[in-house]
């Protein structure tokens, strides 16, 4: 506001100036004058304040995975939406409320929590705050006035990936080691046996929950009991632990699947491909939606099909090692998942 009202104050005075000399000018150079004077009068729209939007992260942005995500997600509303944003890592669980209520005090417009864990203080603390939009990621929590969610079809993402694995295999044994049972992390897990059973119904799909989302050691560890087992494509979800899903593969030369993020960096040679997860498209379109008034609150379902939402990294260094046959065959699956062709969840959870 201090950058507004001292714009508006030097246009005030540049117009006084130039008003006081105008009797001096020539008729044709009095016109010219008034029509500066009117292109300079101050556009409200042009003033306007910048939504600023603030945002809650359960973990680390460097995590190369869900945190890391979001913080390109900020990234690119700033660019497509001229926001400003702020940002807070590894908020802890207590601590929830209190950081909406602090954001939502000091005049932030929009608060997003990133994952479904921030729902319950969202629903809570806009109550008191009508004006904030509250947004939460991964979850379906709605509640009028001011809140919204969007979930990313983490089943078709499972889908994909048991698929890829169940082709790639040459044990007849994949492994998903994710994080903990909860919703979005159970789709993708049941997405991930579904798919692999799609492409070979005598293929052993191995799962396990390491316990925790953060934890890289938990995440190895867990994916190593795998491997183990005779697993030789392994896949995770969740947030740090997905790095030690990674690492036990390069260690033990098995190839791996990253999730939400492109991890190839993490184990170059290892990564077959990562099933990446744009927040930025969830997220600007809610963004988009309160810059245009037309925020509903509302819970959206966003996927392969969606704006690029969902979508495969480059396979890198296995551009030429995979057969253009899986390749091609991966490529089916997805738009038959678009289209509606595929069931990547069972009855249960979908």
């Amino acid at each position: 506001m201090r950058t507004q009202e001292s714009q508006f104050g030097y246009i005030k005075k540049g117009g006084t100036r130039m008003k006081s000399q105008a009797s001096k000018f020539s008729p044709m150079l009095l016109a010219l004058a008034l029509i500066l004077a009117f292109l300079l009068v101050p556009n409200p729209s042009l003033g306007q304040q910048k939504l600023k939007v603030a945002a809650l992260l359960p973990g680390s942005i460097s995590d190369a995975s869900f945190n890391a995500a979001a913080y390109r997600a900020l990234e690119r509303v700033k660019k497509e939406h001229g926001v400003e944003y702020v940002y807070q890592e590894n908020v802890p669980q207590a601590e929830f409320e209190a950081a909406f209520r602090e954001y939502a005090k000091a005049g932030y417009d929009v608060v997003i929590g990133h994952g479904f864990q921030f729902g319950d203080a969202a629903l809570k603390v806009a109550k008191s705050f009508p004006k904030t939009k509250f947004i939460v990621t991964e979850t379906y929590v709605t509640q009028e006035p001011n809140v919204a969610s969007y979930q990313t079809r983490f089943g078709d993402m499972g889908f994909v990936a048991g698929a890829l694995a169940a082709m790639m295999s040459k044990t007849g044994v994949v492994g998903n080691a994710s994080a903990i049972p909860i919703p979005v992390i159970t789709d993708y897990m049941e997405g991930f046996k579904v798919g692999a059973k799609y492409i070979n119904p005598e293929v052993k799909a191995l799962t396990t929950f390491v316990g925790s989302l953060s934890d890289v050691a938990k995440g190895k560890e867990g994916t190593l009991a795998l491997i183990e087992q005779g697993a030789d494509v392994v896949t995770s979800t969740g947030n740090e632990n997905n790095i030690g899903t990674v690492l036990a593969a390069k260690e033990k030369g098995a190839l791996a699947i990253g999730t939400l993020s492109d991890m190839h960096d993490v184990a170059p040679g290892t990564v077959l491909v990562s099933i990446m997860v744009d927040f930025g498209a969830g997220i600007g379109r809610l963004i988009g939606e309160i810059l245009n008034d037309r925020f509903e609150p509302k819970n959206y379902r966003l996927g392969f099909e969606e704006d690029g939402s969902v979508s495969l990294s480059s396979f890198h260094e296995f551009e030429r090692a995979i057969p253009s046959e899986v390749k091609q065959r991966l490529n089916q699956i997805i738009r038959d998942i678009v289209a509606e062709k595929l069931k990547t969840l069972p009855e249960k959870t979908s």
